[in-house]
């Protein structure tokens, strides 16, 4: 589904979107780029997967971004 244009270029919808962080923690959620990366998709209701290092956010503040 198209959703866009970039110039010429058009932009389709991923079916999923993949990014990563160092440590998903409470600031993960206050501004860092993966609450960025969720807003973004969210919009969009494309979900998102985040590969971190090191992980202290519970299941529920995980899932509210």
């Amino acid at each position: 589904m198209p959703r866009g244009d970039i110039g010429a270029a058009r932009v389709v919808a991923p079916a999923l979107v993949v990014t990563g962080e160092g440590s998903l923690d409470w600031q993960s959620r206050q501004g860092k780029v993966a609450s960025g990366v969720c807003a973004a998709a969210g919009r969009h209701g494309t979900p998102v997967v985040i590969i971190a290092g090191r992980v202290q956010l519970g299941r529920r503040e995980a899932m509210a971004m």
